[in-house]
């Protein structure tokens, strides 16, 4: 049994592997369309803004775990150039190719590095950040020990009432989705054999047993999923258009009202944020 978690845990890192080689600095290195990834950092900004509002700004070093080729750090340091972000990925060339973005798109005073989420210990890191977050980095652990094991060291890395944000794949959203698909007439989806997707039960649970507090969720990809795994396939003969315009416009259109029509969608996105504050 454990011959066969090894393999397919090696097969995770060898597809990730391949796409930073085939994709370098793009973006499809690590997600699939640009539309996805905008709302992750706008929802990513939100979290960070909220929080620094809570602690009047007293808020030095953020760490991504799983920071793939360096878009969220990139972008980010250039809203909050006041923070220090690092960045760790277990994948060598990632940290290449992050480092090399980095350069491409003027982000200053980023410390990349390769680090493990199972042996942060071993990552030449901080004993402690303010802010510690993930996207889409958990569901990359093919067991669920492991995607344990992954939230107890991450909490470990947050600093006395500092803040842990997690951006998963949630089993829960995505069978809402699902069920949105069945009832048009549209196949479920699965998620991609690389992928294991998170129980939302799990993560609180995790979440209670390493003085994690939920401060918030963010069901931000709602209405972006909704018409890009639903009523656009419904209308494409069941084909997902990532290029289509009006995507785009729903994406840009979600962005602009965030402040308002946050959590107004429903749980349909497959992607949920997780605010947590450590209290201790």
């Amino acid at each position: 049994m454990n011959q066969v978690k090894n393999e397919k845990s090696e097969a995770v890192k060898q597809h990730w592997e391949s796409m930073s080689a085939a994709y370098g600095v793009d973006l499809k290195s690590t997600t699939k369309t640009l539309s996805i990834k905008k709302l992750e950092i706008n929802a990513l900004s939100q979290a960070i803004n909220s929080i620094m509002a809570a602690q009047n700004s007293n808020v030095q070093n953020v760490l991504e775990v799983g920071c793939g080729n360096g878009y969220n750090c990139c972008f980010l340091s250039k809203a909050f150039p006041n923070l220090s972000f690092t960045g760790i990925d277990y994948v060598p060339d990632m940290i290449k190719n992050a480092k090399a973005f980095a350069e491409l798109e003027d982000c200053r005073d980023i410390v990349y590095m390769v680090g493990d989420v199972l042996k942060l210990s071993a990552a030449d890191l901080l004993s402690a950040y303010d802010i510690v977050f993930t996207d889409r980095c958990l569901i990359n652990l093919d067991t669920i020990e492991k995607q344990k094991k992954a939230i107890s060291n991450l909490a470990e890395r947050v600093s006395a009432n500092g803040y842990l944000i997690l951006i998963e794949n949630i089993t829960q959203t995505y069978g809402n989705q699902n069920a949105c698909r069945k009832l048009v007439g549209l196949e479920e989806r699965t998620p991609a054999h690389y992928n294991l997707f998170m129980d939302d039960a799990l993560i609180m649970e995790c979440a209670n047993e390493t003085n994690l507090q939920l401060i918030d969720t963010h069901d931000f990809g709602s209405l972006h999923d909704l018409f890009l795994y639903v009523i656009l396939p419904k209308i494409n003969g069941g084909m997902i258009d990532y290029e289509s315009q009006m995507v785009e416009t729903i994406t840009e259109f979600c962005i602009d009202t965030s402040d308002l029509t946050k959590n107004q969608f429903g749980q349909f996105g497959q992607n949920r944020l997780y605010l947590f504050r450590k209290v201790v």
